[in-house]
């Protein structure tokens, strides 16, 4: 099986790619300039092998606000980002023998009450000066990118769980 490849595009004003199929060839979406027509999820990755080595170099242009969302199964170490777009999950499992680290200073946002699942490891390198932050999409106090959307408060869509196996 070949993999699906999305490159190289510009005007996109989003993507989403799902797969729940473990034998499905993977996906790599990379160096494409996402518009973000609204304050919302730009880009949006569910797969039962999310591999985000294979989901770089994409960039959101025209000066919108912008989040990666991330759902699925993780079955590759992955260093949170502390630059561009703000990273949302989407219920995110942490495969066995693989490790999530979240730098300190990060905002991790949820998607719509998403829960977090690890069976693998969560690194979290908060400090008291530069702490770590799980909290709501609809938290616009903290965060690189506000969603803007009024009249939503942030406890309406809580994480829905963190569980460690």
């Amino acid at each position: 099986a070949f993999p699906v490849i999305i490159t190289g595009n510009t005007g996109l004003s989003w993507v989403e790619i799902r797969s729940q199929n473990t034998a499905a060839p993977p996906f790599i979406v990379t160096g494409n300039e996402l518009t973000a027509y609204s304050d919302t999820i730009t880009a949006r990755f569910i797969d039962a092998q999310l591999r985000p080595s294979d989901l770089t170099g994409n960039t959101i242009v025209g000066g919108k606000a912008g989040f990666f969302a991330y759902g699925g199964t993780l079955v590759e170490n992955w260093t949170l980002p502390d630059s561009g777009p703000q990273v949302v999950f989407d219920s995110l499992t942490i495969a066995s023998g693989v490790t999530l680290t979240v730098p300190a200073g990060s905002v991790v946002k949820n998607l719509y009450q998403a829960g977090l699942t690890v069976r693998g490891s969560l690194v979290i390198q908060g400090t008291a000066a530069s702490p770590v932050t799980f909290t709501s999409l609809f938290d616009d106090s903290v965060g690189r990118e506000p969603l803007k959307h009024t009249g939503i408060s942030p406890e309406q869509y809580p994480w829905l769980s963190l569980i460690h196996i």
